[in-house]
């Protein structure tokens, strides 16, 4: 449940599309919380629909993490996923954290010395492997110098020193951030606002998608299909040429079927 601007308190459904670079809508779905939950589905969508998984996803950073980089590497997917703001140059990483301090992106992981190097210019070496409270492993790295560091007060105030956690896997966020470092992969995610943006806009001030006016799941999942379909008609009837193309929904028993047909405009990849 999420309380609105309006003092209400509504289901939190959270609806997410997938927009092709000429702009149609290839992919939708609606999750009851999160919108991580929507990628694979729309990916099903997409090669259901197209024949062939994109050969590039551009995601905002909110959809960053193990579980999807696991995803787009298991579909052979290329992706460009920032794990902060991307609304400027230098604008990619995460924030700093409560009260200013170092976020982990501040520091080097050298895998050929299992430590992590901070600001500082000290070392966090590990300690031991631990669970999570939702049964993830990790490794814990810790800061055994930072007594007396110059950097302190940015990095922590525990008298234990700093504390980092490595999660299998974090190796593909790592990899991530090294191509995002790119010029060229930057200017390339940067077309993402122009792409997807339009389509939010069309949805929400043209077609007037402010709230669900449904009740239950499958039903809201059904309503912002048809959103999606009337966005893709609108689309195809300003296009001289079009291609078939279906919207897909998926049903309790976890099938996927087509529930409107469209005319779109040929897809390139």
């Amino acid at each position: 449940m999420l309380l609105g601007k309006d003092g209400i308190v509504r289901p939190s459904s959270k609806p997410t599309a997938m927009v092709h670079e000429s702009g149609l809508i290839v992919g939708q779905h609606v999750d009851p919380s999160s919108e991580r939950e929507a990628l694979k589905p729309m990916l099903e969508q997409h090669a259901a629909a197209c024949r062939q998984m994109p050969k590039t996803v551009l995601l905002d950073a909110g959809f960053a993490s193990l579980s999807m980089l696991a995803l787009m590497v298991e579909r052979d997917i290329d992706v460009l996923c920032p794990t902060g703001q991307a609304t400027s140059e230098d604008n990619w990483e995460r924030r700093a954290g409560r009260g200013g301090r170092f976020p982990k992106q501040a520091f080097q992981y050298v895998a050929e010395q299992d430590v992590y190097c901070c600001p500082g210019g000290r070392e966090l070496t590990y300690e031991e492997r631990k669970l999570d409270t939702f049964g993830r492993r990790y490794r814990l790295y810790r800061g055994t110098q930072c007594a007396d560091c110059q950097v302190r007060e940015q990095c922590t105030q525990s008298q234990y020193g700093r504390v980092l956690k490595r999660y299998e896997g974090e190796e593909l966020k790592e990899a991530l951030a090294q191509v995002l470092s790119q010029a060229a992969a930057r200017a390339k995610y940067l077309r993402r606002g122009a792409i997807v943006e339009p389509c939010f806009a069309e949805l929400r001030e043209r077609q007037g998608l402010r709230r669900f006016h449904r009740r239950g799941l499958n039903p809201v999942r059904v309503e912002f299909a048809l959103h999606c379909i009337a966005f893709n008609l609108k689309k195809a009837v300003q296009r001289p040429s079009f291609v078939f193309f279906l919207l897909w929904f998926r049903s309790p028993n976890r099938a996927w079927h087509p529930i409107g047909a469209v005319g779109l405009w040929p897809l390139r990849y």
